[in-house]
């Protein structure tokens, strides 16, 4: 029988994963997946004002997620071939070439059309996934690689972003791109427009008042190369060797609203723990990393490698919860996986 390449057609066919579909028709929903999605990956070169461009994006590909998947099933129809093979498309490396072979392959000898238990349970699932993607709207993903934010982020957190709270207050941890960057920074918030925020004896000094400080138990990691940089960690307790502990002072910080979080301490007095008065101009915020003294922010100017005042049209949104975290240099391996960190709140 003829297949119809009506493009409502085929959409709607999307959702009847009894049927079954050609290897055209799935070249073609396979296009038209790969144009929406592709976009994406440019999103950044495009910077602050890609923004409608993102949301007409996401809600297109919200929208094709059950259709996709629903043909990719239907073609598995068409081929004979068993369901549980869906599941397929959902492990790295391997989910292209199963994309390859149900595009390629001929039709096979068993049939199988019925909606199964299975392919029910997968059917919500892929509704699911639509509304995830959907939701992407709101907040973005993003990979911690160095250590400037810890305890509060570790490197290999994978982090959600907020990008509808672009306002911050004081102890907001933010993302932002400075000035004529694509890179994203991880920072908290410290001085709002208008404060004068200055470091002393490392204390926080904001409009006069010096932020509490208390001592806690030291923080302890091995002293092994992290993340996909592979970047060692700096310690308070001198030069430590590969695979010992490297340990740093731990504080707690309260600021003049009672918000409270850890920062940690490396250098009794570092050079970055005596600074001037800075005068927080409108539309900007000062901003410092919680790993004191291994934090290039607003201390230091851009020129001089730092991130300087950071401006509100900059801000991508504000830092809400951890989504997973892993060691080494790729969440792949699930025995590097931090399970106690999922979906922790950033504070």
């Amino acid at each position: 029988m003829r297949q119809s390449y009506n493009p409502i057609r085929i959409y709607l066919d999307g959702y009847d994963w009894t049927g079954r579909t050609s290897r055209p028709r799935l070249f073609v929903v396979y296009g038209v997946w790969a144009l929406v999605a592709a976009p994406l990956l440019l999103l950044d070169v495009f910077g602050a004002g890609a923004r409608l461009v993102e949301v007409t994006i996401w809600v297109a590909l919200s929208m094709l997620v059950v259709p996709v998947l629903g043909h990719t099933v239907r073609r598995l129809n068409e081929m004979r071939w068993p369901f549980w093979v869906i599941a397929l498309l959902f492990v790295p490396y391997v989910s292209t070439v199963v994309m390859l072979v149900v595009l390629l392959k001929g039709q096979g000898q068993r049939r199988l059309y019925e909606m199964t238990p299975l392919r029910m349970a997968t059917y919500v699932l892929a509704f699911g996934l639509a509304a995830v993607a959907f939701s992407r709207i709101a907040w973005s993903p993003y990979t911690i690689v160095a250590g400037s934010m810890k305890p509060t982020l570790y490197v290999g957190d994978v982090i959600a972003v907020n990008r509808l709270s672009r306002h911050p207050d004081r102890g907001d941890v933010i993302a932002f791109r400075p000035d004529g960057s694509t890179d994203v920074y991880l920072k908290r918030v410290i001085g709002l427009p208008g404060d004068e925020v200055q470091i002393a004896d490392g204390r926080v000094v904001v409009n006069g008042i010096a932020w509490a400080q208390s001592t806690t138990d030291p923080f302890l990691e091995p002293m092994v190369p992290q993340g996909p940089l592979r970047l060692l960690p700096r310690c308070a307790n001198g030069a430590v060797g590969q695979g010992a502990i490297c340990r740093k002072e731990q504080l707690i910080e309260t600021n003049q609203d009672g918000r409270s979080y850890e920062v940690l301490d490396i250098l009794p007095a570092g050079p970055q723990d005596a600074t001037e008065i800075y005068r927080v101009p409108v539309g900007q915020y000062f901003v410092l990393g919680d790993n004191r003294d291994n934090s290039a922010d607003s201390r230091i100017a851009v020129l001089a490698g730092g991130v300087g005042m950071v401006s509100q049209g900059s801000v991508v949104g504000r830092a809400v919860r951890i989504l997973y975290s892993f060691e080494g240099q790729s969440p792949a391996l699930i025995w590097n996986w931090r399970l106690g960190r999922f979906l922790k709140a950033v504070r």
